[in-house]
Formats: C-alpha cells, structure tokens, sequence
C-alpha cells in the first residue's frame, strides 16, 4: 500500500468519526 493511499484512507475515517459525532450531537 503505497503512502498516498494509506493518507487517504486516515483523512476518510477521521471524516467518518467526525461526522458521526457531529450527528450524535
């Protein structure tokens, strides 16, 4: 997996996370 992808997917689920709190609240 290259660096690129790995950075990618961090910055989606820190996305995910967000959101749900942000909607939880």
């Amino acid at each position: 997996m290259s660096a690129n992808a790995k950075r990618r997917i961090i910055a989606s689920m820190k996305g995910t996370v967000l959101s749900q709190y942000t909607s939880a609240a």
